[in-house]
């Protein structure tokens, strides 16, 4: 009963003054009258409470009054002085409300419902993802912009990490995307150069050189790497053996080579010290040959001895 009364209160104190007015013939009384219930505060409380409950609960007279509010709001933007008078009173406002917890809570609200309702109808949210592209990628483009950007990401960044809803994900989707750089070839090498880069910074920083020792001795210590390790040492001996022994097997051929070429030599040396001596003796004159001396023997007669 009290919402009804409410409701028409306006109407009725509209038809009070048009009841205590209508018998002044004067303009200038019902001007004055008219004036005074503007500046009333109970009667503007009782119009904005009744035009309220009237959009609140009757679809179509409100539809009619929320039309003709945005009619009115039309018309204001297209007048050039009420505009900017338009424009500066909403930028008043939202400020206003970003100054208090409850205005901004309301302001969040208001937008999320507006997003939500825009991502029901494809045509304005194809609309409304480009424009947040565009808006985006110009103000990228703003050296200002372009830092409040990129810190902005990395506190959302940081926040993601530490949220337990969220901390998760974001690791499974770096290691996702590990994982994809390593099946491009191209992006694969940039990141092992970047890693390798990474090592030789760490090798050439003294306290995290120490960091990194320490780690890897961690490592070594597991079974399944010391087995890979022993592995890996057997073989590089193996392989060292092997080029060893080739290396042997060269040399000892070098020395058989340079053994017989040291042979051949010293006997193409005793060759030509011989050759001098045979042509000495063959030049040498011929030396007479003296007669033996034969020695006396008597003349003994046969049959007789000796003396």
């Amino acid at each position: 009963m009290i919402n009804t009364i409410m409701r028409f209160w306006p109407v009725l104190v509209i038809m009070m003054v048009l009841v205590t007015t209508g018998c002044q013939q004067q303009g200038q009384m019902k001007a004055q009258t008219i004036e005074k219930m503007a500046k009333n505060d109970a009667i503007q409380r009782s119009f904005s409470e009744g035009r309220l409950q009237t959009v609140q609960k009757n679809n179509k007279t409100g539809r009619v009054i929320l039309r003709n509010s945005l009619s009115e709001q039309q018309h204001m933007l297209k007048d050039p002085e009420l505009r900017d008078r338009l424009i500066q009173f909403n930028v008043d406002v939202n400020k206003l409300m970003t100054n208090t917890k409850e205005g901004q809570q309301q302001l969040m609200d208001s937008t999320l419902a507006i997003m939500e309702k825009m991502t029901e109808e494809e045509d304005k949210y194809r609309r409304l993802v480009k424009s947040q592209q565009e808006a985006r990628a110009k103000a990228v483009r703003d050296s200002d912009l372009r830092q409040a950007i990129l810190e902005q990401n990395l506190t959302e960044q940081e926040l993601a990490l530490k949220h337990d809803a969220t901390a998760r994900r974001v690791r499974a989707l770096t290691l996702q995307t590990n994982e994809q750089l390593l099946k491009d070839q191209q992006l694969k090498n940039r990141l092992l150069k970047q890693q390798i880069e990474a090592f030789g910074a760490i090798a050439e920083n003294p306290d995290l050189r120490a960091d990194m020792a320490d780690a890897m001795l961690l490592l070594m210590k597991d079974p399944k790497i010391q087995k890979e390790l022993e592995k890996m040492i057997k073989m590089a001996v193996a392989k060292e053996m092997a080029k060893l022994k080739k290396e042997l097997q060269i040399l000892y051929q070098k020395l058989g080579q340079l053994q017989q070429e040291s042979g051949q030599q010293q006997q193409h040396s005793s060759n030509e010290q011989a050759q001098p001596q045979e042509q000495k003796q063959s030049k040498a004159p011929a030396q007479p040959v003296e007669p033996q001396a034969v020695p006396e023997q008597s003349e003994n007669v046969e049959g007789e001895p000796q003396s």
